[in-house]
């Protein structure tokens, strides 16, 4: 971020991650640096988009993701058209992006990041319509992220995912899909398919070496 002495900043914090303490303590501790913080708790699908859109309405200078890919996707597409800075926390189960990207696991040392340097310019990427920054995925895979218990990725962390895609195996089948871009249009069935923009999904797949 910019180095000015006071920003306005959004924090969007996943649900499932809003009892932590060190959380609490984080908007403390940020607030005591002389910065204003919104916390906004997200608990249903669509949450951070809203609020990461109305953020950037209100001009706040940064908004901040606290969870997981897909709470990061939300927010980017919350923000997709304006110019305010993103922020992660990474506290979801595989944290592919921020993984990639260096963002430290550590609570207190990503917001560090955040405060203390300045924003990069990244790409993005869309598929029917939606914004990414990582990796867009379709059939079994995408199947298998979706259909993960939130209870075993609590427990088994990114090894949760890896279990659900080896019991979809057992009932494999193609799907048929449309695929048009600038250059190529093309009609096939697929087992799977990925778009990206990083490099790894579903835990630290490498899809994208």
């Amino acid at each position: 971020m910019s180095p000015r002495e006071h920003r306005k900043l959004l924090f969007l914090i996943h649900g499932a991650r809003a009892d932590q303490p060190a959380l609490r303590h984080l908007v403390t501790w940020v607030r005591e640096k002389g910065h204003s913080v919104d916390p906004r708790i997200t608990w249903e699908s669509g949450d951070a988009e809203r609020f990461a859109r109305e953020g950037a309405e209100r001009g706040v200078d940064a908004v901040v993701a606290f969870g997981g890919d897909g709470t990061v996707n939300e927010v980017v597409n919350g923000l997709s058209g304006s110019e305010v800075p993103l922020g992660i926390i990474p506290l979801g189960t595989a944290n592919d992006f921020a993984r990639q990207t260096g963002i430290p696991d550590d609570v207190g040392q990503a917001m560090d990041v955040i405060l203390h340097h300045k924003p990069v310019q990244i790409d993005t990427a869309e598929l029917n319509g939606r914004r990414f920054l990582n990796v867009s995925t379709g059939g079994v895979g995408a199947e298998a992220t979706a259909e993960t218990p939130s209870a075993a990725k609590e427990t088994l962390g990114p090894l949760a995912y890896a279990i659900t895609g080896m019991r979809k195996f057992a009932d494999l089948r193609s799907y048929s899909g449309h695929f048009i871009g600038p250059q190529f249009e093309l009609h096939t069935k697929f087992l799977l398919f990925a778009v990206s923009n990083g490099r790894m999904t579903g835990g630290g797949t490498l899809v994208t070496p």
